[in-house]
This record gives C-alpha cells, structure tokens and sequence, in this order.
C-alpha cells in the first residue's frame, strides 16, 4: 500500500502538467474555430436601427410644420389684424420674375380722369338685364360686346353700338356668380352656384362646353390673358385650372379654406391672384401654381382683387368697407382706402393704371387715384347696391352691375 501511495505521488505531477496542456490546446482551438451562425450575432439586431430611421425621418417634418412665419402686423392703426406670409419659393426667388413682367399694349387712352370731369360724367345706357341682382358685368377686349351674368341664372350679351341684348345664354341650374371673356372676344366663361363652369360661343351664340367634376359651387372665373387657362375658384376653397384647349383639368390649387370670390391674372399671366372669405389673399406663380405670397385680414372677407398694369401691386375690396392695395413683392400693405359705408363687392384698375373704381353696397361707385390713394369723386346713380364694376378695354366706359338687376354704363372719356 506505501509501495502504490508513492508510485501515485511521483506520477501525478506529470498527468497534471498533461491535463493543463490538454485544455489549453482545446482552448487555443476553440478560440481559432469560426463559431456556428445565430450563436452570437455580427450586426445589431433589425428592431434597432428601424427605430434610429423613425426618429430620423420624424425631426424634419415637425420642424417644417412650424412654417409659414408671420411677419409683424403691417398697419397697427387698422382694427382688423394685417399680415402677410411668405411661402415657397421664397423673396429671392420671386424677384426675378416680376422684372420680366410686360405691360399689355393698349390703344391710345384718354387722359386721366379728374375729379371735375367725373362730375359731369354721362350715363350711356342704363339697362333693366335681369329679374334679380347683376353680379357680374365684363366687356369684351374688342370693345364690341358687355357681358353680364346674374342670380336669375342667366348671362346674357350686348351690343355696345346699340346697347341691345345680342345673346342670352340659359342653362345653369342655379345663380350665375361671374362671367369672363376670353383676350380674343370669342368665348364667355360663366361660373355658377350649381357647381358647373360653362363656355358659350360668342360668334355663334352657342354652348361648347360644360366643366364639371366640383365638389362646391363656383364663385369665380378667369382667363389668361394668352386665352389658352381658364381658372375657377370654387366655394370649397380649392381653384381649378383648365386647358382651354382641351378643356381637360390641369391642376388643382389649395390654401384658401373658404370660397374663392375672385380670380385675377396679371397682364403676361405669371401670376395669380386669388381672394376668399377667409380673408386672405393669395399670390400664385403660373403655369407650375406655386403659392408666392399670402396676406391676410384676419376675419374679415375679401371679395374682389385686380392686379395693376405693371403688376407691382394689386388692390382688394374687403367686407369691412375698405379697399387695400398691397405690394406684390414685399406683401406689404401700402395703403387703406377709406370712405364706404358699407361692404364693396367689386374693385377694379383702369387699364391704363392711373384708376381705381370700387363699388359698394352702400350705393355708390368710387373713383381713387392710383397712385396716391386720392379720393377723386363719387358716383350715384341708381337707388340701388353695386355689385360689379368694369372698365372697358378702351378705358372709355365704365359698366355697374346693380342689386335690382340693373346695368349702368357711364362714359369716361375727357372732352
């Protein structure tokens, strides 16, 4: 039994250092071996970066949502709040573009009208057109056609040689909100409250065209001056641009929340502007309908816009009685018309630019000089609301569309 005790003492040291040797070769080929797939991953799993690509993606649509920025009130003297925001394209963008603008060529016009001529201003014609109020009235650029549209659902045409119905166009379901004549005098555009724009043929008295596909009623309508878009503001506040052509939908424009009242062109047609109850008014580029400029009354409804000659500025008649022009470029408020008592539905430029006329509910028609804001004379002639106002594209006739379904033309030529 020592015997074996002793043979065990001297053999063990070396099984050990057999042992040792042994693992540390097993290890050393663990180490060395390439471990089998999914034992321990090479990459993070997929759930982490799915999560890192959400709050990634996240950040910059939340930081975009804080535009448009608001510019400081304009005119701290106004009650209403007056703003105006820049969208996209920005300032740098627009400005190259209202330096291409070209005035339209006119024929010779009449020297600017003064306060002493308006005075003894002659009334051409006055006219009982419709059975119920005359909300639109537009002349031809050929001088040889005016244009009224009116709530008794009719437009009807007439002579301005001889002041006589030469067309009367049936066919809407509802009111007749505006008309429109296209730059070559050979179509009339009418939008109506049934929801449908009609294009009627001013050569043949016939209809061409009915666009439909509105999910509101249609309060306004414009051509380009090129005649090849026509434009249509809708009562959900969306507008409508259509190939004259194909009369196929072009595209759609949307910002204002509320009815588009009134669509304007600038004389090359690069731009649109557009007003609507929401009291905004909106500065469009075309054709791409990128939104340029936005300004704003708060609560109050805008219901008329037209652009001056040179496209510089563009005046709006508002629900609170005034008229404001606005500077296209900067959306600065230049000035407030004051003197109406009452809503003024209707405002327009002479086409020379020297004019503005408003027309009111409180009866009258106003005469402001342009370039100032003077105000120039006051014209009352028939005991009824004024609803529309046009030059014609002579500058030598002014046409009032009354409440009663009246038409008034007055001539405004200087002698």
């Amino acid at each position: 039994m020592n015997t074996r005790l002793s043979e065990q003492k001297e053999y063990s040291p070396s099984r050990k250092y057999r042992w040792v040797t042994t693992c540390l070769i097993i290890a050393l080929a663990a180490l060395s071996c390439e471990l089998p797939a999914g034992i321990i991953p090479t990459s993070p799993p997929a759930a982490i970066p799915t999560s890192t690509l959400y709050v990634i993606n996240t950040l910059p649509i939340e930081t975009l949502a804080v535009s448009p920025t608001t510019e400081p009130t304009i005119s701290p003297t106004d009650t209403p709040t007056v703003t105006a925001t820049v969208s996209q394209p920005t300032l740098v963008e627009i400005l190259p573009v209202i330096p291409n603008l070209v005035t339209q060529a006119l024929t010779p016009l009449p020297p600017i009208i003064t306060e002493t001529s308006l005075s003894s201003l002659a009334i051409l014609t006055s006219i009982q057109a419709h059975d119920n109020r005359t909300a639109s009235v537009a002349f031809s650029p050929d001088g040889l056609y005016l244009a009224t549209g009116a709530y008794d659902t009719e437009a009807k045409v007439w002579s301005t040689s001889s002041w006589t119905q030469t067309y009367r166009f049936q066919g809407h379901a509802f009111s007749v909100f505006q008309v429109a004549v296209s730059s070559d005098s050979t179509r009339l555009a009418t939008a109506s409250n049934d929801g449908t724009v009609k294009i009627w043929n001013l050569k043949t008295g016939k209809l061409n065209k009915t666009l439909t596909g509105f999910d509101s009623t249609v309060h306004s309508v414009a051509f380009t001056p090129a005649g090849d878009v026509l434009v249509a503001g809708a009562g959900d506040g969306k507008i409508h641009i259509f190939n004259t052509t194909t009369w196929g939908r072009i595209r759609q424009l949307a910002g204002h929340h509320q009815a588009v009242n009134s669509v304007a062109f600038s004389n090359d047609g690069i731009l649109l502007a557009s007003v609507s109850d929401d009291g905004t008014l909106r500065i469009w580029q075309m054709p791409d309908g990128a939104m340029l400029r936005t300004m704003v009354v708060e609560n109050i409804a805008v219901h008329s816009v037209d652009f001056s000659p040179d496209a510089k500025t563009v005046v709006a008649a508002y629900g609170d009685t005034q008229i404001r022009l606005w500077d296209v470029v900067s959306g600065q408020l230049i000035r407030t018309l004051s003197g109406h008592t009452k809503t003024v539905p209707s405002v327009s430029y002479s086409p020379d630019g020297s004019l503005i006329v408003s027309g009111s509910m409180d009866k009258t028609v106003r005469f402001w000089r342009a370039a100032d804001g003077v105000y120039l004379a006051e014209y009352k002639g028939v005991d009824s609301s004024v609803l529309s106002v046009a030059f014609s594209y002579a500058q030598d006739k002014l046409a009032i569309g009354y409440f009663d379904g009246s038409v008034a033309v007055i001539g405004l030529t200087v002698h």
